[in-house]
């Protein structure tokens, strides 16, 4: 482990996977390498540090739940007002330049919005 990442939230998912089995060893193998793994740094490392780590792991199990959970059929009808699609929602794709497509910028404007309720790249 390193002072590699700045944030918590820079720490890949496969090296805080490994860290969170580091600790979970650590507690089976007991009080002597709970001592050893269970230390914070200064300065801290995000990839290391036992809270640092624990809680960053907390937090993207919430945004996880948070995307699985399915929207309220007002929090669609507020995706849609939000969207500015109430009237007229074109969610189609058109053929841009080239025969290349395109979501129309209602479908656009659209998936914005259900990704903000359901908390996707929104901070908490």
């Amino acid at each position: 482990m390193s002072i590699k990442y700045n944030k918590p939230e820079d720490v890949p998912n496969a090296v805080l996977r490994e860290r969170l089995n580091a600790l979970s060893d650590a507690v089976a193998r007991g009080k002597a390498a709970i001592a050893d793994e269970f230390t914070r740094r200064i300065p801290a490392e995000v990839d290391r540090d036992a809270d640092i780590v624990l809680a960053e792991a907390a937090r993207r199990i919430k945004m996880l739940e948070n995307r699985l959970k399915p929207l309220t059929e007002q929090q669609i009808v507020q995706c849609i007002i939000d969207a500015g699609c109430l009237g007229t929602v074109k969610l189609s794709y058109e053929a841009g330049p080239l025969g290349i497509t395109r979501t129309t910028v209602n479908a656009d404007k659209l998936v914005k919005a259900i990704e903000r309720a359901h908390g996707i790249g929104v901070e908490e």
